[in-house]
């Protein structure tokens, strides 16, 4: 997969971010120069995200080692431990462990292999062996185990996340959906081409990839070297078609099919490696790669990342440069005609501004205050937000325990709960978030009027005090939270989730991995599964116990976490209004000392201002052009 275009723009693009803070650095803008800085590196990390989901035996694992060029992830037929998988690139073999709560844990190879030994010696079959000699407290700990390697596939700044495969895509799964599907840059679903698009895979790309509006998915139909002629490919391609086509005609021309041979590509690549392979195996390998169906997906994908993908990531930190340029320029048009006036005047303007930039900062202090406190009344909504799913889970509990009649199968309950508490955490989910929008649409529109309000009366002070044209008064509006965060490059707090955030809460601890676990857990330890009364209402009192505990620490965790993101936003409009402030401080200060200085001195200073104008003009102009080469 080629990425080479892509990877050539994001180098010309840094290139040309890192000329503007220096040139920020050369004039004393520190805030612009800190903000280039967050932008260079959330540049640096930006990555492909691959989310590859499918069901049992539609060789998930067979096609992500032959994308990558080696057995790294295990093949069975079997259902392996369900662990999120994440494979990235490292010059020299790394194993890790990330558990939800925010810690992990790093092994030697060494270590790592005395761990276990599967008769196939594959890396992540010895993570899930591991994981799965634990009991399910220290299972429900893991977050997901990552595979670093240096694989040129990954070189590139691609992920691969293999999703653990299930007949059942809705039991328990909740963070696959919104932790990694929801981010993915393209989800890769893989079907099977003796037993293409079940109910069960239908149910999936409708309600938890579709309904979700996502659209930038890759279906990769499987054994192909299964199928026995051309016609015989040809109608399990029109099959899924059609299939999907039924489902989501939306996607039209958009479609993505791709039929390969996973196990013949892996053959083929491992043996291109240099590896050595039993005859058996041996006698799998193709005459050619192309031949198996991988390099057309592989070059399919790659124009999309590149071309598509690609841009609209490109894009964003080229919008905010291209800002950043303007902001520069008219920062040196500010200092160009400023040094028209003599040092004097200069500090007599700057005297009279001193009280404008102290009441701006006051000012701004009072619109975070107010914004904070229109922030707060969201408690209540978390709170009521919590209760209503609770009470849901009340009812869920009920239904579901009520089913049964004489002894209850532990196992079944598990799995009828785990499903139907899925779609609850869902709904939560997905009431957190459009209650945010709501609040956080109005308070953010609120903020940057009150923000244009507060720097339109400094500039004028500018403009009237030193009789600036009005096309070089300054009017940055813009609210910045750290980072560009929306695929069309805006800086919006809303993109804060609190839906994320409860996402996290809920899949984050161990006992909320499945809520109920650990209460059918104490149930089957004292023995009420098995007796011959009626066990049915200890077992809902039992889990409506620990259905309160955990809403109770969701509820409070997520205030907390609500609480802090809330902060970070807050301070970073404090911290961007007082960095303004310094700018334009700064700003007077250089060009008083290049009034004062000698003559000579001081046209050269002028002339470097004029030098500076138009280098940032020429960087400006090629960012303009970087997508369009």
């Amino acid at each position: 997969m080629d990425l080479a275009a892509y990877s050539q723009k994001k180098r010309q693009l840094t290139l040309d971010l890192q000329k503007l803070r220096t040139v920020s650095k050369e004039l004393a803008l520190s805030n612009l120069m800190h903000d280039l800085t967050k932008y260079l590196s959330s540049l640096s990390d930006e990555h492909f995200e691959l989310v590859v989901v499918g069901e049992f035996s539609r060789g998930k694992s067979t096609f992500v080692n032959a994308m990558l060029g080696r057995r790294i992830l295990p093949s069975s037929k079997k259902p392996t431990t369900a662990i999120i998988s994440k494979i990235v690139y490292e010059d020299t073999p790394t194993y890790t462990l990330f558990y939800k709560d925010g810690s992990r844990k790093g092994l030697t190879e060494e270590d790592f292999l005395k761990i276990t030994a599967p008769r196939e010696g594959s890396l992540m079959d010895k993570i899930r062996s591991f994981a799965s000699k634990k009991d399910q407290d220290e299972l429900d700990k893991i977050s997901y185990a990552e595979v670093g390697y240096p694989l040129s596939f990954c070189r590139e700044n691609v992920e691969v996340v293999d999703t653990p495969g299930t007949n059942d895509l809705n039991v328990g799964r909740i963070e696959i959906t919104y932790g990694y599907i929801n981010k993915a840059d393209a989800i890769i679903m893989l079907l099977s081409a003796t037993q293409a698009m079940s109910q069960s895979e239908s149910d999936f790309l409708r309600e938890r990839i579709l309904g979700n509006q996502i659209r930038d998915i890759f279906f990769v139909i499987s054994y192909k070297d299964q199928l026995h002629s051309k016609d015989e490919e040809q109608r399990v391609i029109k099959f899924v078609s059609d299939a999907i086509y039924k489902i989501a005609p939306e996607l039209g021309d958009s479609l993505h099919i791709h039929l390969l041979s996973s196990k013949q590509a892996l053959v083929y690549r491992r043996l291109e490696n240099g590896e050595v392979l039993k005859p058996n195996v041996v006698a799998q390998k193709p005459d050619t790669l192309e031949e198996t169906g991988l390099p057309e997906f592989e070059d399919a994908l790659g124009t999309f990342l590149s071309e598509e993908k690609g841009r609209i990531k490109l894009a964003k930190y080229i919008n905010y440069g291209v800002q950043t340029a303007g902001k520069i320029q008219k920062d040196i048009d500010v200092r160009l005609e400023m040094a028209k006036h003599s040092a004097d005047d200069i500090r007599q303007q700057a005297a009279k501004l001193e009280p404008k930039f102290l009441h701006a900062k006051q000012e701004v202090e009072r619109a975070v205050v107010r914004m904070r406190r229109n922030l707060q009344q969201l408690h209540g909504d978390i709170e009521s937000a919590c209760n209503e799913s609770k009470n849901d889970m009340y009812n869920i509990i009920a239904r579901t325990v009520e089913r049964y009649h004489g002894e209850i199968n532990e196992k079944e309950l598990n799995t009828s709960l785990g499903r139907e508490m899925t779609q609850n955490q869902k709904k939560l989910i997905d009431c957190l978030q459009s209650v945010q929008k709501n609040c956080f649409d109005t308070e953010q529109r609120k903020m940057r009027d009150t923000l244009s309000r507060i720097w339109k009366d400094v500039d004028l002070g500018y403009q009237s005090g030193f009789n600036l044209p009005a096309k070089i008064v300054q009017e940055n509006i813009s609210i910045h939270v750290d980072v560009p965060s929306g695929e069309n490059g805006s800086d919006t707090f809303g993109n804060i989730s609190l839906g994320i955030a409860a996402l996290g809460l809920i899949v984050g601890a161990a006992p909320l991995g499945v809520l109920f676990y650990g209460a059918l857990g104490f149930l089957s330890k004292s023995g009420i599964f098995g007796k011959r009364e009626d066990p049915s209402e200890k077992v809902k009192r039992e889990l409506r116990k620990q259905c309160d505990k955990n809403y109770e620490m969701i509820q409070g965790k997520l205030v907390d976490s609500y609480e802090k993101q809330v902060k970070s936003f807050l301070d970073s409009i404090e911290a961007s209004a007082n960095g303004r402030v310094e700018d334009m401080r700064a700003q007077l200060n250089s060009v008083i000392a290049m009034k004062q200085s000698q003559e000579a001195d001081a046209k050269q200073q002028l002339e470097k201002l004029r030098q500076q104008q138009e280098y940032v003009g020429g960087v400006c102009r090629h960012m303009q052009t970087i997508l369009t080469r």
